[in-house]
């Protein structure tokens, strides 16, 4: 199997900007989130309890920083619990959370793209680690789910670099996502390279 060195990933990472930014939402965007979820939930409360939700948000306003820090403590005290409920709660929720994040994400497009730059920008050797380690991590679990890739190129005849040319990236990047270095969701590639090894796209429109 071919293995490239990191300075070799790294300079192919930059030559084709393959894998997208990690999105990070701004303590504001999170902040006016939880404002609209807030005022969802308080106008659909009865009066009486919307009368206790008002006096608990007063509270919290004027005691931000405090609760703020209570949190954190909280926090650092119950990582691995909080972890868990989270991730508990994000399996059951799965498709309502795609879906909140997808609408927040269609109606503040700009924003968000403007957003994620600035944080890469920021933190772009943590962000290269992070995702260095998450692919070791998951490399035969996705090369596994992107077997088919190879198998299909191979059956039509493609050169990796006739594929490569086709999808209009690099042969290194045809490479990676074969042996699973960078998951196909991840690269801007992914439509094209469907339509041309599977035709999805023509079978859609059909």
């Amino acid at each position: 199997m071919t293995r490239f060195t990191a300075a070799e990933l790294e300079e192919m990472r930059l030559a084709d900007g393959e894998i997208d930014w990690v999105f990070r939402l701004t303590q504001d965007e999170l902040d006016a989130s939880r404002r609209r979820d807030w005022e969802a939930h308080f106008d659909a409360l009865p009066l009486e309890k919307q009368r206790v939700a008002a006096y608990q948000k007063a509270y919290y306003e004027a005691n931000r920083e405090k609760v703020a820090a209570y949190q954190k403590s909280y926090y650092e005290a119950n990582r691995e619990k909080v972890a868990a409920y989270k991730k508990a709660y994000y399996e059951a929720n799965r498709e309502k959370v795609a879906a909140c994040q997808k609408a927040y994400y269609e109606a503040n497009r700009e924003k968000v793209a403007a957003s994620q730059k600035s944080y890469y920008e920021a933190n772009r050797e943590k962000v290269a680690a992070y995702k260095k380690a998450y692919y070791e991590a998951n490399r035969e679990k996705v090369a596994a789910a992107q077997s088919w890739i190879h198998a299909a190129r191979v059956e039509r005849g493609y050169t990796q670099c006739e594929l490569a040319q086709l999808c209009g990236v690099s042969q290194p990047t045809i490479a990676m996502l074969e042996i699973g270095m960078i998951p196909l969701e991840k690269s801007k590639c992914a439509e094209r390279l469907r339509e041309i090894l599977t035709g999805f796209r023509e079978r859609e429109e059909m």
